[in-house]
């Protein structure tokens, strides 16, 4: 029974190592797709178009790449730690996803690509989309006490 369970453990293990790979080659691949590319899907309202952020959401701290590469690193460790103490851990899977692909981009380029413009927001990209499905997840687990 007890090998069973183990076994049932390392496949689980191996579904969210794939998954979390998976989810930052996505976020990379479009990203090298949009770069210096410009759509415009609904006239006015939603556009594709690669962006330069040199700062964190809404441009925040631009400049402060060293800063920002920190933090980051920070989090990642963070959130490596915070893997192993809970129990659902697909929350953070999307983050740990979405705070690695923003930093690849940080530290090869410089600033975070962005290409997703929707009029009332700031540029985004996959990965901080990821962050916000990851936070989202790990409040309703708050919520729910399975924290």
């Amino acid at each position: 029974m007890a090998q069973r369970a183990e076994m049932k453990k390392k496949k689980f293990s191996k579904f969210y190592f794939l998954f979390f790979i998976l989810l930052i080659f996505l976020d990379q691949i479009v990203k090298y797709f949009m770069t210096n590319k410009k759509y415009t899907i609904v006239r006015n309202f939603f556009y594709l178009i690669f962006k330069k952020n040199y700062g964190a959401a809404f441009g925040v701290l631009a400049g402060h790449r060293l800063f920002l590469v920190s933090a980051g690193i920070i989090i990642t460790i963070a959130l490596f730690f915070l893997l192993f103490k809970i129990k659902n851990k697909l929350p953070v899977i999307f983050l740990l996803a979405g705070t690695i692909g923003n930093l690849i981009d940080r530290l090869i380029f410089g600033y975070v690509r962005d290409f997703i413009n929707i009029w009332f927001l700031s540029s985004f990209n996959f990965a901080d989309v990821f962050c916000v499905i990851g936070g989202i997840l790990l409040i309703i687990d708050i919520f729910k006490n399975e924290i």
